[in-house]
């Protein structure tokens, strides 16, 4: 048989806990280098602190993970989903046997599912998984499970102090869609809200605030704005067809998302006291999920025209590149970091004047960049890169004097 070998990349959007912003390596490390006999590499993932890389790969029919320079066990199949935990001390993936899956924790099996894919880590470490067995789906966090369905639709996501966790079941005999916020410790459901369309949620950084689409009645669509600090909600209608990639300010005062509008697409952004009183900003071929500035006073989201891509800043549209995905603000709101891609092979991250969206810096030219970090004072951006077989942890500076 051939051989060849195939990369294929996990392209993860780092959320790293504050208790571990004191252990972010802020060391440009070179990680592992790849074997030459493993063939089909794929699944990359770096740990959020940027101390531990994982992978997946195959020799002869066997599949299996490599963690740092340590091979696993070989199976039929594995890892189609890989984790690794934030301070890359765990790792989680699924393997195939036979008819049956099998979770493997830090190198231990589960017991056989039907199905199983790990999905997060949460900020205390326990594994968030997605689990069909005896044909029902169900949501576990640790050894706590949710109620179960015929189907698991989207991914889980927890609130940004682990608490809270929001999933959506489809319940096929009625075919409905359920959508739960449930307590992460006991996964008692505390709100499901029942609907014809997958919902998607969003929770402010200080998870003081969720917002929820869509809520149907009458024929109308409505968002769902809870406020979990003062345990009020408020139910606002929307006028557009379709709706998605929500995101909430750091204190959720401000909201912003996605829509489509006679084939185009706009990010539209309102703040929560008045939520009917928006601002549209486009059109656009193709919009990304947009995000907030610390302060919640910038807005910062991928767009695209006519092939190529940009990141815009408020009202200042960001140079042109074939790709350009996934900003983030740095701590003072001064810089903002995106990856971007020139031609087909050439990817680096940009450093940004958030104020004018002006290229103050382009990052090292290499086969592949995973989403940067920044660092808690801001002086450093942090990033997995491979070049070659190399894969690297990153570490560039955002001061540019």
């Amino acid at each position: 048989m051939k051989k060849f070998f195939l990369f294929l990349f996990v392209l993860t959007l780092y959320s790293l806990p504050s208790t571990l912003y004191s252990q972010l390596n802020l060391t440009e490390t070179k990680l592992t280098t790849i074997p030459l006999d493993y063939q089909e590499v794929s699944n990359i993932v770096f740990s959020a602190n940027g101390k531990q890389v994982a992978y997946k790969s195959r020799k002869a029919d066997k599949e299996f993970v490599v963690v740092g320079d340590t091979p696993g066990k070989p199976y039929e199949e594995a890892a189609h989903q890989l984790l690794l935990s934030p301070d890359g001390q765990r790792v989680a993936y699924q393997a195939i046997r036979g008819e049956k899956q099998y979770l493997v924790l830090d190198g231990k099996e589960s017991k056989p599912y039907d199905e199983v894919s790990p999905a997060l880590f949460s900020p205390d470490g326990k594994l968030v998984c997605e689990v069909k067995e005896g044909g029902k789906w169900f949501i576990s966090v640790g050894d706590k499970e949710s109620p179960r369905y015929d189907m698991s639709n989207t991914d889980p996501l927890l609130s940004p102090d682990g608490r809270l966790i929001f999933y959506v079941l489809q319940d096929y005999e009625k075919g409905k869609f359920i959508a739960f916020l449930s307590d992460t410790a006991t996964m008692k459901v505390k709100k499901a809200i029942v609907s014809d369309l997958i919902g998607t949620a969003a929770f402010s950084a200080d998870g003081s605030r969720w917002a929820y689409y869509p809520i149907e009645k009458e024929g109308k669509v409505f968002l769902l704005l809870n406020n979990l600090a003062l345990n009020e909600e408020k139910e606002v209608p929307l006028v557009y067809g379709w709706v998605g990639g929500f995101t909430l300010s750091a204190k959720g005062q401000h909201l912003a998302y996605t829509v489509r509008k006679e084939g185009r697409q706009f990010v539209v952004v309102s703040n929560w006291a008045s939520p009917n009183v928006v601002k549209e900003n486009g059109p656009y071929d193709e919009v990304g999920k947009p995000v907030f500035s610390p302060d919640g006073k910038k807005i910062a989201y991928p767009a695209s025209k006519d092939g190529k891509w940009c990141v815009v800043i408020g009202e200042w549209e960001g140079p042109v590149y074939d790709m350009a995905v996934t900003p983030i603000f740095s701590p003072d709101g001064s810089r903002l970091i995106y990856r971007a891609r020139r031609g087909e092979n050439q990817r680096f991250i940009v450093i940004a004047d958030a104020n004018t969206g002006s290229v103050l810096r382009e990052g090292l030219v290499c086969d592949e960049v995973w989403q940067p970090v920044i660092s808690a004072d801001g002086k450093s951006v942090c990033y997995g890169a491979r070049i070659g077989r190399e894969l690297w942890w990153k570490v560039q500076s955002t001061d540019l004097r």
